[in-house]
């Protein structure tokens, strides 16, 4: 018999469960809790948008700010899980976003390369606020990994490649997130009926087809398309990897969140860093659009738990 949900996991599953049963006003603070933070998180790219001319900033330099935050919230998830198990996730995560009002006031004053960097890897504090073991690890590293990566990368991409304006590429990147966000359930719920297993295996493959029609450069609508469904997808792959943590780890929350959590972190800083350098080193973004999509048809391939006959399960038992 599987084990209950930890009560406190922000997935999906447990998201529909607290409806369910009449916990609406606990659902709605969790999802403002998780948007504030996930907007505080990306705010990093729109600094560096906005302070590029005045600092001179090249590509590796901008990427370099942008994946510190995914580092920042990488080393605090190691921290805030075992805190969380010890003290409790509503406690430590109402800590966290006072926290994240330090970084907010700082990057509104920061006028170096070093300041940006440092106010980035600190708004990852408002990243390790939500998030899960090692199994999974690989899984969270590459959707909400890929998700943040791709997230923050966003205004850079837009506006150098499109000559976007600073607050166009910020807008479009907050609405990725926010639709990242929704998405997010929506996989939950169906890894509930369908498995989670089997879901991210169409997930990945999706990603790794998109990933492959972003190397062509297309035009501004298409790559808009491909990206706005990359990331919904991304989205609905965290979702999957959180109803397996909620079956297999329940008694372990906090720790596993830190554990998987970090290697999200990972994951989105080596993201924009990997694509800034391979468009650096090549003068194409193909490359590394190419690059990217072989991550996750391999994934895909060499991942899934054996069953015992060879076959990939859909369901964790």
């Amino acid at each position: 018999m599987s084990a209950e949900p930890h009560p406190e996991i922000a997935s999906a599953g447990v998201l529909r469960r607290l409806v369910g049963r009449g916990h609406l006003p606990t659902s709605l603070v969790c999802w403002l809790h998780f948007f504030v933070s996930a907007f505080c998180w990306v705010l990093t790219a729109a600094l560096v948008t906005s302070f590029a001319g005045e600092l001179h900033l090249g590509r590796n330099a901008k990427a370099v700010i942008v994946g510190s935050s995914a580092i920042g919230t990488a080393i605090t998830r190691l921290i805030v899980g075992p805190l969380a198990d010890r003290f409790g996730m509503k406690r430590v995560g109402i800590a966290l976003l006072f926290l994240s009002v330090a970084p907010l006031v700082w990057g509104s004053m920061a006028h170096s390369f070093g300041e940006l960097v440092a106010v980035g890897a600190l708004l990852g504090i408002a990243g390790a606020s939500f998030g899960i073991a090692l199994p999974l690890a690989g899984f969270y590293l590459l959707t909400f990994g890929g998700f943040l990566g791709l997230a923050t990368y966003l205004p850079l991409y837009f506006k150098d490649r499109f000559a976007m304006t600073p607050v166009a590429a910020g807008a479009y990147a907050a609405g990725c997130g926010v639709l990242g966000a929704m998405a997010r359930p929506v996989g939950g719920a169906l890894s509930d009926r369908r498995g989670a297993l089997r879901n991210l295996s169409v997930i990945f493959t999706s990603v790794a087809v998109l990933c492959g029609a972003l190397a062509t450069l297309p035009p501004l609508v298409p790559t808009l398309a491909c990206r706005t469904v990359m990331l919904a997808l991304l989205g609905a792959g965290n979702g999957a990897v959180f109803q397996l943590v909620g079956k297999r780890l329940s008694q372990h929350a906090g720790t596993a969140t830190g554990l998987i959590g970090a290697a999200g972190g990972l994951g989105g800083s080596l993201v924009p860093i990997s694509l800034a350098a391979l468009a650096s080193s090549t003068g194409t973004e193909a490359v590394g659009f190419a690059t990217l999509g072989l991550a996750w048809p391999s994934a895909r391939s060499e991942s899934w738990p054996d069953n015992g006959v060879g076959a990939a399960p859909t369901r964790w038992p």
